[in-house]
């Protein structure tokens, strides 16, 4: 693989050579990324429950 061809990238899992548009590897079908998305909505979503639930107990008796 050229590294000046950005039309291919390597697979983060198995390291065939993948097209660089690929959200799955066709060889070992893997998903090749988007999880940073997925961690912050889910840290935001258990931040923002323990927040409500720390203000709906200490404000309501």
């Amino acid at each position: 693989m050229n590294t000046k061809d950005s039309k291919y990238k390597r697979c983060s899992h198995c390291s065939s050579e993948i097209r660089s548009g690929a959200g799955v590897c066709p060889y070992c079908h893997e998903s090749q990324g988007g999880s940073y998305i997925k961690w912050i909505i889910t840290v935001t979503i258990i931040s923002l429950a323990i927040v409500v639930g720390y203000v709906f107990l200490r404000f309501n008796p």
